[in-house]
């Protein structure tokens, strides 16, 4: 009888300590599921915010796309303008006052193209930190999906766990 009780009192204190272990586990998993959340959210985030940088960039890509077919107008242009110019120049005599707008045209179409160029230059840049951006946001969801596998994995072997306490525990009390 006395080697009963101290069994009895044996498994009793085993018990409790299989129960104290499967609530810190459950509070683990808690604790996961709320991380898992966190990082759910979190990639989530950061995948609108890539999809709007990528809009950004295409909409800056289909701008330059379009300024650079003005600045190769406007090369074409000063183009013209100066085989125009060289004609009214071997002409001088019959068209001074066409030799002058020839040149005002050419003026003219050199500050739009040095605009054009400012303006492609200043995209440019525009375009290279966007692409930096969307690497750097790229970057933080790759981190994010290996954190949220890893936390995957911890999960898993945390459910196991549990699931052998929870064997040993209806074994215990079996006996």
């Amino acid at each position: 009888l006395m080697d009963c009780e101290g069994h009895r009192q044996a498994l009793e204190v085993q018990l409790a300590g299989i129960r104290e272990e499967n609530q810190d586990l459950q509070c683990r998993h808690g604790d996961s599921q709320r991380e898992m959340d966190t990082l759910r959210k979190r990639t989530e985030t950061l995948i609108c915010a890539r999809s709007q940088l990528e809009q950004s960039v295409q909409s800056l890509r289909n701008r330059l796309d379009a300024q650079e077919q003005e600045i190769q107008s406007l090369r074409q242009r000063n183009i013209e303008a100066a085989r125009q110019f060289e004609e009214l120049e071997a002409q001088r005599d019959e068209g001074n006052r066409e030799g002058e707008r020839a040149a005002k045209e050419t003026k003219r179409c050199q500050q739009l193209l040095d605009q054009a160029e400012l303006r492609n230059s200043r995209q440019q840049q525009q375009v290279f930190a966007l692409r930096q951006g969307m690497e750097k946001v790229t970057l933080e969801r790759d981190l994010a999906i290996g954190e949220r596998a890893e936390l995957s994995t911890a999960l898993s072997k945390v459910e196991r766990s549990n699931t052998e306490l929870s064997l040993s525990l209806d074994k215990a009390r079996a006996e």
